[in-house]
């Protein structure tokens, strides 16, 4: 057994079963959803690459920050209303991300540079079980034009391509209902709740 029990406390049969089949991970839901097969879950993508390359937009992959601008991609969090993060933390956490995705403009325009990230996802991940998606951001100027969806709709694929199939992540209030509607994703799934450390305290120093 998993779950030997406590001194003095004798588990229920039913905790038991509870306890043993959430194998280490949130709990018997999550154990069930980090063992389906990827393949039932994917839904592909809603517009292909080629849709993006006519607005002068591409895709590019990968968890590494070299020959990357941390201060372009600043720029793009200050525009969503994400708060600027020191240079050097920021490039250690793509370097630590799973997979990234960055939308990145191939010709100038009014809108951007040719190289300037235009729209960004990041997801991290144990490689095995589960994933979370972390920093997604569309410029406003780029939104209203399936950017959004298409760089989640990618992420996704990318995780399900490695059986990664437990996929999490945090949402402001105001975009639930687009990962509801058209990514397939469920808030509080089975009454399961996301919970911060020491959220109301005060700042950290800088």
């Amino acid at each position: 057994m998993n779950v030997p029990n406590a001194p003095g406390i004798a588990m229920s049969d039913a905790d038991r079963a509870v306890a043993d089949a959430s194998d280490g991970v949130f709990g018997k839901r999550d154990a069930m959803r980090s063992g389906r097969d990827a393949e039932t879950l994917r839904r592909g993508v809603s517009r292909p690459d080629a849709y993006f390359a006519d607005m002068g937009l591409a895709f590019e992959y990968g968890a590494s920050a070299d020959g990357r601008d941390m201060e372009q991609l600043n720029k793009l969090f200050s525009s969503v209303g994400f708060t600027r993060r020191p240079e050097e933390k920021l490039r250690k956490a793509i370097e630590h991300s799973h997979v990234c995705v960055w939308v990145t403009a191939q010709r100038d325009s009014r809108f951007a540079k040719t190289g300037e990230p235009v729209a960004f996802a990041r997801a991290t991940s144990d490689g095995v079980f589960t994933a979370t998606v972390w920093d997604v951001a569309v410029a406003p100027q780029w939104q209203r034009h399936g950017i959004g969806v298409g760089i989640m709709e990618r992420i996704v694929d990318r995780l399900l391509d490695e059986g990664i199939t437990n996929l999490n992540l945090y949402a402001e209030k105001k975009v639930v209902p687009l990962y509801q509607q058209k990514l397939g994703f469920k808030e509080n799934p089975d009454g399961t709740r996301a919970m911060t450390f020491r959220f109301d305290s005060r700042p950290y120093a800088s």
